[in-house]
């Protein structure tokens, strides 16, 4: 219902089967019934535009109040954030509900070049302007950055999305894929004991990279759910059938 009222500009198609199973996943990773998700799909599956919508909805029922957003080229992860903040700022439908959760100018280039590294949502105040608590910190980073020192106050980031984190350029290089690697399982231990979620976003490219190596710790990790869907499927009749 959050996607379908406040980003029906997202909307363009009916859902598929397979967004409603990614809605389900979406409630377990919140309810902590799971710790890591993992969407590898088809490009045009929608599955950052859903992630981004995550992040809104994260915002606007103050559910986390760390979020990192990575990817192997920043770009990417600087582009989410602009998506979430031109949301915050001029979707009037989120605004009218929730109120102005971040209205700071942004500067020329952000606006410019689409891309924001970092944010934090303004802080709550009590009617004297006395700050009651701390606004939300998001924060873009790259997968070739060093996780260590992601501090907001005195918190450990709760939440992170890696997006685009496996590409035909990484898996060409063996250092790019260890490196990767690494960092994966270096943010996991800077996450937040207590709070920690993890998103992983991506595409099936080779069965040596990351990617499967998340696919194969799912077997066995009930902390960790995978979830793969092909562009097409079924039998050799119409394999040719797109699912969405």
């Amino acid at each position: 219902y959050f996607i379908a009222y406040y980003l029906s500009h997202y909307v363009r198609s009916e859902f598929a089967e397979f967004h409603y199973d990614m809605m389900g996943d979406v409630h377990d990773l919140m309810n902590f019934k799971i710790r890591e998700l993992a969407w590898f799909m088809f490009g045009e599956s929608a599955k950052t535009s859903f992630a981004k919508a995550l992040i809104l909805y994260m915002i606007a029922f103050d559910i986390e109040p760390y979020i990192n957003a990575d990817a192997f080229d920043t770009t990417n992860s600087e582009r989410i954030l602009f998506d979430v903040v031109w949301e915050l700022q001029m979707n009037k439908r989120f605004i009218d509900d929730f109120g102005q959760k971040y209205n700071t100018n942004r500067t020329k280039d952000e606006v410019t070049q689409k891309r924001i590294k970092d944010f934090v949502t303004n802080p709550e105040r009590d009617p004297q302007g006395n700050i009651l608590k701390e606004g939300i910190r998001v924060e873009a980073h790259s997968t070739q950055e060093s996780v260590r020192g992601r501090i907001h106050g005195a918190m450990r980031p709760g939440f992170v999305l890696i997006d685009d984190f496996e590409t035909k350029k990484t898996l060409r290089s063996e250092a790019a894929t260890t490196q990767i690697r690494v960092h994966i399982q270096e943010f996991k231990r800077g996450l937040d004991s207590k709070r920690r979620r993890v998103l992983y976003l991506g595409n099936i490219l080779s069965e040596y990279g990351n990617i499967q190596s998340i696919i194969e710790r799912a077997k066995h990790d009930p902390e960790l759910r995978v979830r793969i869907v092909p562009l097409c499927m079924g039998t050799l009749s119409d394999l040719h059938t797109p699912l969405w």
